[in-house]
């Protein structure tokens, strides 16, 4: 996307029997468990699709730009990405102002935040959600058992701290999970609304 050109912007409701939605969510998904992988050193919270949350999917042009889960329930924002070839355009501004203005409490963003996320919700005055500490402990250990589950597999030479798991399985451990995590929940949605008849 360039900045002379004048995009066309539209968000939809993720549709969990579309494959179309599904394949987007769950590559949208892989880059921004990449991305946080470089950026923290380890799999983020957060998830981009379950029962509890409303995902929107965002397109420019027609092409996936970006995703937002919001826990209605809690009336907090799950996950916010938006790809880094439609950053600085206002897409993540839009989502979140659109989101504030139609829940009908204060709406949060669940943290940890990514710094550029952070300064976005600080500017438009959206408070941040801080995780409990039974689910700060749960995060911390299903990191642990990752870690461990990555080094008892890896076959690759070692170099560097032995505490941290081989970058290169990490990151086709992360490819698969995006895609597991997004179709399992999608197939799950499907085998749900077939049930009810829907």
């Amino acid at each position: 996307m360039t900045e002379t050109q004048a995009p066309t912007v539209w968000a939809v409701n993720l549709d969990f029997r579309s494959d179309d939605h599904v394949a987007a969510l769950a590559a949208m998904f892989r880059d921004y468990l990449l991305e946080e992988l470089d950026r923290i050193g380890h799999f983020p919270a957060g998830f981009p699709i379950a029962a509890w949350l409303n995902t929107l999917l965002v397109y420019v042009d027609g092409e996936p730009a970006g995703f937002l889960a919001a826990d209605l329930t809690r009336y907090a924002i799950e996950l916010v990405y938006v790809r880094p070839g439609y950053r600085r355009h206002g897409i993540a501004r839009q989502m979140l102002a659109e989101m504030r203005d139609s829940c009908p409490e204060q709406m949060k963003i669940k943290a940890p935040l990514s710094p550029a996320c952070q300064a976005l919700t600080e500017q438009m005055g959206i408070p941040v959600s801080m995780p409990s500490a039974d689910e700060e402990e749960r995060g911390q250990q299903a990191v642990l058992e990752l870690h461990q589950t990555l080094r008892s597999r890896c076959k690759h030479p070692r170099t560097g701290d032995p505490r941290r798991p081989c970058r290169r399985c990490y990151r086709n451990l992360l490819k698969k999970m995006a895609v597991v995590m997004v179709t399992e929940a999608c197939a799950s949605m499907r085998r749900a609304s077939l049930a009810m008849g829907a």
